[in-house]
């Protein structure tokens, strides 16, 4: 009876472990975004004090490229545009429940922002565009580091974020 509660608690261990630590595939896909959390009230506060948002002031790290995809951007589109699958959960749990729709901006005021460094996705994040009323993107999506530009229109009450 002891060996079997024993071998019972060593494979609850391995199986936690992995569910934890993932496969190599996981760990390979995996991102860091902490240096890119702090960023969204910077960007609320650009866009409420400026005309002009210079995406390279707002981020604290180095990009070559920064995409931008609208609401409802299904992530297997993502990852066919951009050439490459990626995941910002911490675990290899909450990659296997969420993979499929961590990527994708569910609500009609939310939008994703991709950084690629060396064709590699370097951060991403999505944003809520709590006193925006849309971002037009106008089918390029696509920024580089020398023009990642946004300008705020506002329009009465709402402002209107577009690609420059």
């Amino acid at each position: 009876m002891k060996k079997k509660y024993k071998v019972l608690i060593v494979l609850f261990s391995i199986l936690f472990i992995f569910l934890i630590i993932g496969t190599p595939k996981y760990n390979s896909i995996k991102i860091k975004n902490k240096d890119f959390k702090d960023s969204q009230k910077t960007f609320d506060e650009s866009i409420e004090k400026n005309s002009e948002i210079d995406i390279n002031k707002i981020v604290k790290f180095e990009f070559d490229e920064v995409y931008i995809f609208t609401p409802y951007y299904p992530s297997k589109s993502i990852y066919e545009k951009l050439n490459q699958e990626w995941t910002t959960c911490s675990t290899y749990l909450g990659y296997i429940l969420l993979h499929d729709v961590e990527n994708e901006s569910l609500n009609d005021d939310e939008f994703l922002m991709v950084f690629k460094k060396a064709d590699k996705v370097v951060a991403t994040n999505l944003y809520k565009l709590n006193n925006v009323k849309n971002i037009v993107v106008d089918g390029h999506n696509k920024l580089t580091k020398d023009n990642a530009k946004l300008v705020v229109e506002k329009n009465g009450e709402n402002k209107i974020v577009k690609v420059k």
